[in-house]
């Protein structure tokens, strides 16, 4: 099943990560619907801020930083929460209806965890590549599509 057939049928808008690979998924996903989907991008749903010579799949890093610990040069999980939040709740604007989100696995799993009562190293290692969940704006639960 394409990723196109799993969004809501009344999708007219998709947000999605500035980022590259999340843009070209986000517009192959628009392009794949019929009627016309906007794709607009915003920069609150970017990666987990690192260095860059880190890759967001080291495993090892990875594991570490969703484990809570603290490393140079990595945003704060509470940054990176917050941020995605701010994007999440411009997605929920009845101006903007958008009703499909592309984003990235590190980010996501730090946002959906407490709402799937788990932890964000939990999510993450069960994240597809790629991936759909849906969320209830209204109840605040996610599940995967």
């Amino acid at each position: 099943m394409a990723l196109a057939d799993v969004i809501p049928a009344a999708t007219s808008t998709i947000l999605s990560s500035s980022r590259r690979v999340a843009a070209q998924t986000a517009r192959s996903i628009a392009a794949g619907r019929s009627g016309e989907v906007a794709v607009l991008l915003d920069d609150g749903l970017v990666e987990v801020g690192r260095p860059d010579d880190v890759s967001s799949t080291d495993p090892v890093l990875v594991r570490r930083y969703l484990s809570g610990e603290e490393l140079d040069g990595w945003e704060p999980h509470e940054a990176a929460i917050a941020r995605f939040r701010g994007a999440v709740q411009l997605a929920m604007r009845s101006d903007i209806r958008a009703r499909a989100i592309v984003s990235h696995g590190l980010i996501m799993a730090l946002w959906m965890a407490p709402r799937l009562g788990t932890t964000p190293l939990t999510v993450w290692e069960g994240l597809g590549h790629p991936d759909v969940w849906r969320y209830d704006a209204a109840t605040g639960r996610i599940h995967r599509s």
